[in-house]
């Protein structure tokens, strides 16, 4: 049957994995979101872990991850992650929205009415041992450090600013 009027309503999904910039801290382990221009960038294939690049084999630390996503129309935006390693905040155009911890469980965010044009995302990473977690003690679990897994996002039109 023909019907006169939409019976769904499909959210267009866009894959983000591919270059990202990656900064680390110029010294130390430390790396804060609203400092990441003072890091050393390193671009990196996403998914993918830090240990991959020549200079971070080995690296135990933080690492601010950075993309610019354009959006075409005002829309309603979700952020989906499949996986981050290990520890992350997420950042949309500088307003930090949410985290998640545990590097093998997807999370999505919903960053809400976005406008169209180009945006940034921020992902503040870590990989450090720490108390956040029982696995998290120098053992014999290595816990890598990156988007280890496919980031999308998911977005659906509104009909009005208030809608």
């Amino acid at each position: 049957m023909t019907r006169i009027f939409k019976q769904h309503h499909i959210r267009q999904t866009v894959d983000l994995n591919g270059t990202w910039e990656f900064y680390f801290p110029a010294t130390g382990t430390k790396i804060e979101p609203p400092t990441w221009k003072n890091g050393i960038c390193e671009k990196m294939e996403i998914p993918s872990v830090w240990e991959m690049l020549d200079s971070r084999k080995t690296y135990r630390g933080q690492a601010v991850a950075r993309k610019i996503v354009s959006v075409a129309d005002n829309c309603r935006l979700r952020l989906i992650f499949k996986g981050v390693s290990h520890t992350a905040r997420v950042f949309w155009d500088g307003l930090e929205l949410d985290g998640h911890h545990n590097a093998f469980t997807a999370f999505a965010i919903d960053v809400g009415k976005v406008a169209a044009g180009d945006h940034e995302i921020l992902v503040h990473i870590s990989n450090e041992h720490g108390e956040i977690s029982a696995l998290h003690v120098p053992n014999d679990y290595y816990n890598y450090g990156g988007i280890s897994r496919p980031v999308a996002k998911c977005t659906s039109s509104y009909s009005s600013p208030e809608g």
